[in-house]
């Protein structure tokens, strides 16, 4: 069985069908709403993924590799201003 997401406008249920639907399919829908809490996480689970997305994230992305990327950006930009500096030059001197 496929699982399709649809919208209701004007009192009515609009979805697009998957393409391998034989016309005249019967569906059958309920309402998903934030009003299902059985669906939703508890505080307790909240806060258990927040801690392990930070924790993840710190152990990822500290301030050390933060620095490293930042420099090796530096040093790119640094690289590409000078040869386009240099292009230039040969540019302005093919011109005099």
């Amino acid at each position: 069985m496929s699982k399709v997401i649809s919208k209701v406008r004007q009192g009515r249920v609009e979805f697009i069908a998957p393409s391998d639907w034989p016309e005249g399919s019967n569906v059958e829908s309920s309402q998903v709403s934030s009003t299902n809490y059985d669906d939703l996480m508890s505080k307790e689970e909240i806060e258990q993924t927040l801690k392990a997305r930070d924790e993840y994230f710190s152990q990822v992305f500290d301030q050390a590799a933060h620095q490293e990327i930042q420099n090796h950006i530096n040093e790119m930009r640094k690289r590409d201003k000078e040869q386009a500096i240099a292009r230039l030059d040969k540019i302005s001197k093919g011109w005099d």
